[in-house]
């Protein structure tokens, strides 16, 4: 094997690279004279190195105390000279907002309030909006726990958000970070007006606390698509019975979100569920793939100032038509319905197969933990499965102590209190299930009970 001669060190791709080939060149010689050699080649390396970095320390001093030097002068910040900057910015709030109607627009609302009631306002669209690709909304906020309820933010937004792009090719890639929005009156907190594309929400703050119905993400008339990314923000005090649909209404998706990352958010007092949900054919509705990645992570949904959910929850998170499906290390309590059904986490897939990965949820007071479905009781709908069957690459874990009060550990049947066991897949397998290490597990049929009161595994299934 041919190894590769050097000069230098400090040119590799990183740590991983050097330490690499330091060990290659010294593991493939097998005699004491040749290792000894090559480390007095390795050592040579090492100091001429040294020298190097030496060199560009000294002219890292040198050009930090010019820096230094130039930034001290009094004629570069003499108040004739800053004046401009001694005078804060008086835009109207229209005027601000305009910033983000403009492509790679900014606007910074660090301490600042955008209120909808305020007279400033004088756009008849009472609507927050943002217009233009990659536009960034910068707030401010402490960047602390959404989950522990420490996360704090200056900007405060009152008025629901939409994205209303400037043409009918949509809007795309906008950011926006650090922002709590809590509209007067509204019921829908974030809207799409046309065509939008591909949105990242970190650290911020949603409340819906000032109306009756209210929903956060509301994709009426389809038009979300592409990839959506909320982390460490907190949603909490919706009372309808929808809380997150970015890309319907709550019917078929028709509009292909190719990935949704959800993670280290908290869910506080929401009465609502959320769905993601995708075309059905990808290719009939001209996407060239039908791939499409779902992780819900790390988050937090606990309902501990209600006294219960909306009489229409069905799930406290649903996907559906993902090829790759994560749910893992989340927490979530709810309200069991007497003879109800009310699931944590909901998938099921027409088209594509689904690669499923589930674990390490801690549920309580759930009907049914997870409700996958892959098989239709009341009705001929067909279901696919997993790509095969690989306990490693496809399965739901459940450890002793996940789940707590929940009467359904996992159902494969639709409607999920099923008392007929049939799967109907078109195609693909059922995934992997770690049972507890007290499960029963019959041939046939999996009838999986548990010591805790009111606690089954799993619903019965056919395989």
């Amino acid at each position: 094997m041919s190894l590769t001669h050097k000069t230098t060190l400090l040119n590799e791709a990183n740590e991983a690279a050097v330490e690499t080939y330091i060990q290659l060149m010294v593991n493939s010689h097998r005699d004491a004279s040749k290792k000894r050699e090559v480390i007095a080649y390795l050592k040579r390396l090492i100091e001429t190195d040294k020298e190097a970095l030496h060199e560009y320390q000294v002219k890292h001093r040198k050009a930090t105390a010019l820096v230094k030097k130039h930034s001290q002068r009094v004629d570069l910040t003499h108040q004739t000279y800053i004046q401009h900057l001694l005078t804060a910015d008086a835009r109207t709030l229209v005027q601000l907002m305009a910033l983000l109607h403009v492509d790679d627009g900014l606007l910074y609302g660090v301490e600042y309030t955008f209120d909808n009631d305020a007279a400033a306002w004088t756009d008849s669209n009472t609507k927050f909006r943002i217009r233009g690709d990659s536009a960034i909304l910068r707030g401010e906020s402490n960047e602390k726990s959404a989950k522990n309820q420490e996360l704090v933010c200056t900007c405060i937004v009152k008025a629901p958000l939409d994205f209303d792009p400037l043409d009918s090719a949509g809007v795309s890639n906008c950011t926006i970070k650090g922002v709590k929005f809590i509209p007067n009156s509204e019921e829908h907190t974030v809207t799409f007006s046309g065509k939008s594309f591909n949105l990242t929400f970190e650290n911020c703050i949603f409340d819906g606390q000032n109306h009756s119905g209210s929903m956060c993400f509301y994709g009426v008339d389809n038009h979300f698509d592409g990839a959506l990314t909320l982390k460490n923000c907190i949603f909490k005090n919706y009372k309808s019975w929808l809380l997150m649909d970015p890309s319907t209404s709550s019917s078929l998706g028709v509009t292909k979100m190719v990935k949704v990352h959800i993670s280290d958010c908290l869910f506080l007092d929401n009465m609502g569920s959320m769905a993601f949900r995708n075309v059905q054919d990808a290719s009939n509705n001209g996407y060239s793939s039908s791939n499409a990645d779902f992780f819900f992570l790390d988050n937090k949904i606990i309902v501990p100032n209600l006294s219960d959910v909306h009489t229409s929850y069905w799930s406290a998170v649903e996907c559906n038509n993902f090829s790759s499906v994560t749910v893992t290390g989340n927490e979530a309590s709810c309200y069991r319905k007497v003879s109800g059904t009310r699931g944590f986490f909901q998938c099921w897939s027409r088209t594509p197969q689904i690669g499923l990965k589930v674990e390490n949820n801690k549920l309580t007071n759930f009907n049914v933990g997870y409700q996958i479905a892959m098989g239709d009781t009341e009705s001929t709908a067909t279901f696919v499965g997993c790509p095969g069957v690989d306990a490693n690459k496809y399965y739901i874990r459940v450890a002793d102590e996940d789940h707590s009060q929940v009467d359904n550990t996992v159902s494969f049947i639709y409607p999920w209190d099923s008392s007929t066991a049939v799967v109907n897949l078109l195609s693909g397998s059922l995934p992997t299930v770690t049972a507890p290490s007290n499960a029963v597990v019959v041939p046939t049929f999996i009838i999986v009970s548990r010591s805790r009161p009111g606690c089954k595994l799993y619903r019965y299934f056919k395989i």
